[in-house]
This record gives C-alpha cells, sequence and structure tokens, in this order.
C-alpha cells in the first residue's frame, strides 16, 4: 500500500511542479547577452529525465531485492524529497521573479540575485529538479534506470551551468566571484567561509 501511495504523490507532486514554470522565462527583446550552449545542456537534462520516466518497474511495485524498513523507507523519502523539492522550487522561483528564463541570458537591467534560496547555492532549480528525478526513479523507475538516468541529467546540469555561470560572471565580474566564492553550486555546506 505504501509504494501505491507515494508512486501517487511523487506523479502528483510532479504535476504540481510543471506548471510553476508556465508563463515564465518568455523572450526578453531588452536581452543583451544570451548563450544558446546551454540548450545541449538542456536536451541532456531531459533525456536523463526520460530515462528515469520511460524505463519503469511494474507500476506500484516496490524496489526489488529491498529488505524490510528500506522498503518503507525509501518510499516515504522519495515523498519528502519531491515535497521538498516543489516547495524549494517555488520559492526560488518567486525570488528570481523576471530573472529567470528557460534559456540562459541576462539583460541589461538583470540584478545578481542573492537572496532566499540563492543564498543557500547558486543553482536552487537545479537541486530542486534533481530531487524530483530521484524521487520518480524510487517511486516508479528500474533500479537500472537511475544511474543512467542521473548521470545524464547531471552532464546536461554542468554544461548549463558552465553557460549560465560565464555570463554571469561577465555581466557582474567581482561580485559574482565572491558569490561563487560564498555559496556551494547545488547543496548546502556546513562551515564554508563566507
Amino acid at each position: 500500500m505504501i509504494h501505491v501511495v507515494s508512486t501517487i504523490t511523487v506523479v502528483l507532486l510532479w504535476l504540481l511542479y510543471l506548471p510553476m514554470f508556465f508563463g515564465r522565462g518568455k523572450p526578453n527583446s531588452q536581452q543583451n547577452t544570451k548563450n544558446s550552449a546551454s540548450s545541449f545542456g538542456i536536451a541532456l537534462q531531459f533525456s536523463g529525465v526520460a530515462v528515469i520516466w520511460i524505463w519503469r518497474r511494474q507500476l506500484f511495485s516496490p524496489l526489488p531485492a529491498m529488505p524490510f524498513p528500506a522498503s518503507v523507507v525509501a518510499p516515504v523519502v522519495a515523498v519528502l524529497i519531491a515535497a521538498g523539492s516543489v516547495w524549494f522550487s517555488w520559492v526560488a522561483l518567486r525570488t528570481l521573479g523576471k530573472y529567470w528564463s528557460f534559456v540562459a541570458g541576462v539583460s541589461s537591467e538583470h540584478r545578481l540575485v542573492r537572496e532566499g534560496p540563492y543564498a543557500i547555492v547558486r543553482h536552487p532549480l537545479y537541486s530542486c529538479f534533481f530531487g524530483l528525478n530521484l524521487a520518480i526513479g524510487i517511486v516508479w523507475s528500474e533500479p537500472v534506470a537511475l544511474p543512467f538516468g542521473i548521470v545524464l541529467f547531471w552532464v546536461g546540469v554542468w554544461i548549463r551551468v558552465y553557460s549560465e555561470e560565464r555570463i554571469l560572471r561577465e555581466a557582474f565580474g567581482e561580485e559574482f566571484d565572491r558569490y561563487v566564492k560564498s555559496v556551494p553550486s547545488f547543496f548546502p555546506t556546513l562551515g564554508r567561509e563566507k
């Protein structure tokens, strides 16, 4: 029963997550710097997502070869990761506001956002997107699909991050370099120098 509830919950959280991006990041006529190299990264990210969604096990079945406590804990952890990812994405999108775009770019009125989730990690939306993929992989995918999907996803993320951070470094210079030194890329760390 826990596998049914967790699978339905994680799928519903995905359905809550996706519409948050609708109507955002429309092409900006004032966008001065734009990097289309991130499009390749986007394609790889979504290839990883496709592997995780398409290469699935029998619907509502538990992860194979898991002893009792893990077979109950894993689906609960998946739901918590997915719920946290959706909430943190919502906060990150609200914090970015008009500065979010699907493809990396900076306009003349752009400012470096360093508050909210961006004070904790530089790329919270990628961290959250990863969390949702991990959650659906736990409740939905064949175990062998998860490593393949995750590798494709992270290669795509690194391509996008390289493109985005290059644009931000060009636009904000030393301010961005200080930000990079004080805030980790994807996952919070303890004891990092500010």
